[in-house]
């Protein structure tokens, strides 16, 4: 795409909208006149659209929603105390997505739909007629189940036999396949009226089953909810029965084992001889006693031997024996002394009084001295009492040692077998705990048989009530928002053809695009009546005094100030493309001069398609190319209207290089020909796309007038045909407004539209 296309786009954009302001922005008050403009259409979509609604609403049958809700939780509540038999739900989304599906189960459905015998319900059950013979109807889906399960312990039909007979591989017969496959379809209809969701970030659950009666859609619902409550209490109740009767078999089989175990634990004490005492085994406690004796003698030993090794060491050294701790205790060798030392009184008592020969000393002397003897006889047994103590304790030693050793081989070999007794004990320690564990939880679990123990893990928040208002459809917001949505369509459809628009539709548009001043306009001629098949030019003779006339004259005005001082008078008019309301414009321009006293030469320059006596209704005669080529004078030529003395130059014969001549000083003579002889000279010429004549001729005259077709005509046309004019250095005094609906116009706001709101009501076309 070119720079010229990307231009002439962005320009068709920005005036979308003209305005007489200077702004490109889009007001308020101009979106409200693309609505005013457009209303019929905007107002025959809405009522259109909003007619055909309420037809389709007022002929839907109505449906109702029942609603409920509960919230799946573990609500942690145990009125027997004890831990639950069944686990509890957990409260995440996974859980819950789970009890959706569960809710949505075709088998949660087949029991709603027995306990509310929704099977006999035509809504859910579609029943297919069939007129019989006798004009009677078919039975229904649910007929034929319910007959089916009712007869199912009588003699079935000839037909039924026959179904019944026919056994597919796996065993299921014709018929119970056909009524299975009714029940199916009877599901899935109703599942397609349930809908089960999960609030958002909460763990309530939404249920809602719509039906065309009321009554059905609120008692589904509940009856939905009550189910699944049900079918919670059931499978616990049913799963605390099974861990019941579990744990009752598991507890006979603990008893029995344990029973087991002590008996082996018994029996291999018996024959290991690993028999208990007090504090332990036998072997134990044997080896205990024999060990605390043979301390106890050793302890003996080692005070005798200290005794004896005394005694000896007092005898060897002849030293006072008697001072020896067992002399000093002997009671035999203290009389004794005490005999003595009686005797060594009496021997000093009477070695005072007698001689040494005395025989009564010599008696108590030789009786002193065997008394002396007897004790040392006395000693010495008591020193051999010691040795004979010491042997004897070392016998005694040597004994209990032995006893020790047999009783350490005898502990050896208990300890072998008991390490075997242990764990006979362990595991009968093992099989008594678990038998504890087993009766423990049996009696939990016996404790919760009863159904009034056990809880649901959810919660009925709410439960559907009477139903009065339907759900869908609602008839007043859907109309409401059908009136909104065609009214948008409306609104939406009416900018699109404003912008669909291909033309200009004012002059400001113009003047801003292209940079051409803005000569006026030529509005369309509407209504029937006085001027009906009346021209445009015939209209403005009649009605001199017209809003038509008027802007005829302003154009002529506008063109006289537009030479700066020196009206122009060679006009050239000419467009980019045919029927754009050219020769119309100029036939009304030249009049309008006429008619204001002037002397004026209408000049059809177009060869090839004569517009000019087409107005005029005259004939074919020589005319302007007669002239240029010099075969006739021009006073020959010209044709006088006689209302308004317009002198009229048809275009004459074919030429074929007619441009050439146009573009000759030859034209430019016949140009100041008629300075002289006319105060205005209109050349209406060919359009700009067809020939380059208009290029020509715009060098030539004093002011060239660009006629654009109102709205039609593409802007990128219009902007083509100034580039030329423009190229080729023609003099163009402005850009003219052909065909314009003036209420049309009015509605755009323009300064100078105004006037024509209600004056025209009438059509025209060239």
């Amino acid at each position: 795409m070119n720079n010229e296309s990307v231009q002439s786009e962005s320009i068709n954009v920005r005036s979308f909208f003209a305005t007489p302001s200077a702004s490109d922005g889009i007001s308020i008050r101009q979106i409200f006149a693309v609505i005013w403009r457009r209303k019929w259409l905007i107002l025959a979509i809405v009522l259109g659209l909003s007619t055909l609604v309420a037809a389709i609403l007022w002929n839907i049958a109505p449906l109702y929603t029942g609603e409920a809700q509960m919230m799946i939780e573990n609500r942690g509540r145990n009125i027997t105390k004890m831990d639950a038999s069944v686990p509890t739900l957990s409260a995440d989304a996974e859980t819950i997505a789970g009890e959706i599906q569960i809710l949505r189960s075709p088998d949660l459905a087949r029991e709603v739909i027995r306990e509310l015998n929704l099977d006999q319900d035509p809504e859910f059950n579609k029943i297919s007629v069939d007129d019989d013979d006798d004009g009677a109807q078919d039975v229904t889906l649910s007929s034929t189940v319910s007959r089916n399960e009712e007869n199912s312990g009588k003699l079935f039909a000839p037909e039924e036999k026959i179904l019944e007979n026919i056994v597919d591989s796996s065993g299921v017969s014709e018929k119970q396949y056909q009524s299975e496959l009714r029940w199916t379809q009877i599901i899935d209809n109703f599942l397609k009226h349930l809908d089960v969701q999960q609030q958002k970030e909460s763990r309530v659950v939404t249920i809602k089953f719509t039906s065309q009666n009321r009554i059905t859609a609120s008692r589904v619902t509940n009856t939905i909810v009550s189910q699944y409550i049900k079918r919670q209490l059931d499978s616990k109740f049913e799963a605390t029965k099974m861990a019941s009767s579990w744990l009752n078999q598991q507890v006979t089989s603990a008893q029995k084992q344990v029973k087991i175990s002590e008996d082996a634990v018994e029996l291999y004490r018996k024959n290991s001889g690993l028999l208990n005492g007090k504090d332990g085994t036998l072997i134990q406690q044997q080896i205990s006693e024999v060990n605390s004796q043979l301390i106890v003698a050793k302890a003996d030993r080692s005070l005798a031997s200290a005794r004896m090794r005394q005694a000896e060491n007092l005898l060897n050294s002849h030293g006072d024996i008697e001072s020896a701790s067992e002399v000093l205790q002997s009671s035999l060798i203290q009389g004794l002394r005490t005999q003595e030392s009686e005797l060594q009184r009496k021997v000093a008592e009477l070695s005072t009084d007698y001689g040494p020969k005395h025989p009564k000393l010599v008696n108590f002397v030789a009786e002193l001295n065997s008394l002396q003897d007897k004790i040392e006889i006395e000693i010495r047994k008591i020193v051999n009492g010691l040795t004979n103590e010491l042997q004897i304790t070392d016998s005694r030693i040597a004994t209990l040692q032995d006893n020790m050793d047999v009783l350490k081989g005898q502990l050896a070999k208990d300890n072998t077998d008991k390490v075997q007794l242990d764990a006979l004990n362990r595991d009968a320690e093992a099989n008594r705990m678990l038998l504890n564990t087993f009766v423990s939880r049996f009696k939990e679990i016996s404790a919760q048989e009863n159904m009034e123990v056990q809880q649901a893990d959810a919660t009925v928040i709410s439960r559907a009530g009477a139903l009065s208002e339907p759900t869908f459809p609602k008839k007043k917001p859907i109309l409401a928002l059908a009136i909104v949505a065609s009214s948008i369509l409306g609104i939406m459809l009416a900018f699109l053809m404003e912008y669909l628009i291909p033309g200009y539709r004012s002059g400001e548009q113009i003047e801003r695009t292209t940079g051409l001043p803005s000569l006026g306009f030529v509005p369309l001629l509407k209504g029937a009546g006085k001027v009906a098949g009346m021209s445009l030019d015939n209209y403005i003779v009649q009605y001199p005094r017209s809003a038509l006339a008027h802007s005829i004259n302003a154009l002529r005005w506008n063109i006289d100030i537009s030479g700066k001082g020196k009206a122009p008078k060679t006009i050239l008019i000419t467009s980019t493309k045919p029927k754009e309301g050219k020769t119309t414009a100029a036939v009304c321009l030249a009049r309008m001069y006429a008619m204001a006293g002037k002397r004026v030469l209408l000049v059809d320059g177009d060869s090839y398609r004569p517009g000019v006596i087409k107005v005029f209704q005259l004939s074919d005669a020589p005319g302007l190319a007669e002239v240029l080529l010099e075969e006739q004078s021009l006073e020959n030529v010209v044709w006088t209207e006689k209302s308004t003395g317009l002198d009229v130059l048809r275009s004459g014969k074919q030429v074929t290089d007619l441009t050439s001549i146009f573009a000759s000083p030859q034209f430019d003579v016949f140009l100041r020909s008629l300075d002289s002889a006319y105060d205005a000279v209109i050349i209406d010429s060919p359009p700009i796309a067809a020939r380059a004549d208009a290029l020509i001729l715009s060098q030539k005259v004093d002011a060239t007038i660009f006629v654009v077709r109102w709205a039609v005509t593409k802007q990128e046309a219009v902007n083509w045909g100034i580039k030329k004019l423009t190229q080729a250095n023609g003099n163009v005094a402005g850009a003219l407004l052909s065909m314009v609906d003036a209420q049309e116009y009015s509605s755009y706001g323009y300064g100078d539209s105004g006037m024509y709101l209600r004056q025209f009501d009438n059509y025209y076309t060239e």
